[in-house]
């Protein structure tokens, strides 16, 4: 209703934050048919009121449907535009959190060498960035793609980063509710 409203009065921030929060809520369904075109709605206003960060996020959501489907290639191209055109907006978090989808994207595709690349650069814009739950989430796949070259002590390494980085962000979670 809220998003027919919208539309209804071409309130275009109503269209975008309805459309955004109803893909989220159609992928977490699983149902990516849906999902995708709230994406695209939301896609085609964030354009047209040119809104690069908006337009990033929702093709990074698009990426994450394609892999979820299984389209590697297809989620590999929207993570590259996405982190492509955060870069030139200067949107350093939705380029990390791009890039690190990519490297997963890559992962999946045992194309570990690219992985490697995006993922290092995503891991490196995470820490600059103070992305902390997103450096936790890139050092893990780092972790994983370690084990997967045979690569195990190093693999460990990180894994064992990525614990304390999520135990950290548990405690500081913990101690803002308290305090």
């Amino acid at each position: 209703e809220a998003l027919d409203s919208a539309k209804a009065f071409d309130f275009s921030r109503g269209v975008i934050n309805a459309s955004h929060w109803l893909a989220s809520l159609e992928y977490e369904v699983g149902n990516y048919e849906a999902a995708t075109e709230y994406i695209n709605l939301a896609l085609d206003y964030y354009r047209t009121n040119d809104q690069a960060s908006g337009e990033v996020a929702m093709l990074t959501q698009l990426g994450r449907i394609q892999l979820a489907e299984g389209h590697y290639s297809r989620a590999e191209r929207l993570f590259l535009k996405a982190s492509i055109l955060a870069g030139k907006v200067g949107d350093l978090h939705h380029e990390t959190q791009a890039l690190h989808e990519l490297g997963y994207a890559l992962l999946l595709q045992a194309r570990y060498e690219d992985a490697s690349y995006y993922l290092q650069r995503a891991e490196k814009q995470a820490s600059e960035g103070g992305f902390r739950e997103l450096e936790m989430k890139v050092v893990s796949k780092l972790g994983t793609l370690n084990f997967i070259q045979g690569n195990f002590d190093k693999g460990q390494q990180l894994r064992r980063r990525a614990e304390v980085f999520q135990d950290s962000l548990f405690n500081s979670d913990v101690q803002r509710k308290i305090g």
